[in-house]
């Protein structure tokens, strides 16, 4: 009977820790600066049976990073080669200002910055990047939340997990995880002027085609027979050469979309809305097959007033709208 009983005390033992393992879950938060250097960093803890410890650098005043802290009763532990905050509950939040050091961040001559967490040699390390003692993190999520003059490049981990991006915030989510390692490449950008569309457009032939800007981005009205020669669905020369000039533009700013207005002379005529529509479709696929996801693009075809002067066909290349502060 002792041994029966011996035998079902470990077996809850082992049970509980094993349970309190599968319960680790942690979450961090990344709000990049507009110098890409330094953010804000919040990252949550919980583990259901366990408590915690913070381990800090010894620096002078090191609270002072720290916006916000919780629980808010902790213990400030000094040991030799760092300070420990500790927390006698199964969660804790953090909230602080930090910056990159230059051995996790790089920036190249384009001016494109790497973040790679594996700094350390990890030759008879059991635990590198972000890890937990518990084993392994039951759920795990990463999130990198960029400024508007960044765009994101690049990203990947170690370990399997999903990706998620809405516009400049990119999430990793991983599940029974440990021993993270994350290279993450993001660069500056600024939002597209006319001055930048008129220096790729106006390499060869400026004839027939008008540049200007406006308060969504920068507008290009054509010449009514300008990009298809005739009244078909052939697209000329010149046509070619500006799409490909555009679909390099759209290359290099991710963030634009393209809006495509196609107009139609004589809206009673059923024929000339097809005529349209396919000139619309025939532009897409040339920009889809000069590798611009067609999700960036949008077409819309109008007819004309009545008695109005017949017009050519306009694009309207548009910077991303401003992120609500």
């Amino acid at each position: 009977m002792r041994h029966v009983l011996s035998l079902f005390i470990f077996t809850c033992l082992f049970v509980s820790t094993t349970f309190n393992y599968a319960q680790t879950v942690r979450e961090d938060i990344l709000y990049i600066k507009p110098n890409g250097k330094s953010y804000l960093y919040y990252s949550t803890l919980r583990a259901r049976g366990q408590s915690f410890y913070k381990a800090i650098p010894k620096t002078k005043n090191f609270l002072q990073k720290y916006l916000y802290i919780k629980p808010d009763r902790y213990k400030v532990i000094n040991r030799p080669n760092e300070i420990r905050l500790s927390f006698n509950t199964d969660s804790y939040a953090l909230m602080s200002e930090e910056d990159f050091n230059d051995q996790e961040l790089t920036q190249d001559d384009n001016g494109t910055f790497t973040f790679d967490n594996d700094t350390l040699n990890r030759a008879g390390r059991r635990r590198y990047g972000i890890y937990t003692t518990l084993q392994v993190y039951k759920q795990f999520a990463y999130v990198w939340v960029l400024p508007e003059n960044f765009e994101f490049v690049s990203y990947r981990c170690n370990r399997r997990g999903t990706w998620k991006k809405r516009g400049n915030t990119l999430a990793y989510f991983g599940y029974q995880v440990n021993n993270l390692l994350f290279n993450i490449q993001f660069r500056p950008v600024s939002p597209l002027s006319a001055d930048d569309v008129k220096a790729t457009l106006y390499e060869g032939n400026t004839k027939g085609m008008k540049v200007t800007s406006n308060s969504s981005g920068v507008q290009i009205k054509f010449r009514d027979g300008v990009l298809f020669a005739g009244e078909n669905t052939s697209i000329s020369a010149l046509g070619e050469g500006v799409l490909a000039k555009l679909a390099k533009t759209l290359k290099a700013s991710t963030k634009v979309q393209m809006s495509i207005e196609v107009p139609v002379t004589n809206g009673m005529n059923a024929g000339n809305w097809m005529l349209a529509a396919a000139r619309g479709r025939i532009m897409v696929e040339k920009m889809v097959n000069s590798g611009i996801d067609p999700s960036r693009i949008e077409i819309k075809t109008y007819g004309l007033q009545k008695g109005k002067d017949s017009q050519g066909i306009e694009i309207q290349l548009l910077n991303a709208p401003k992120r609500k502060q």
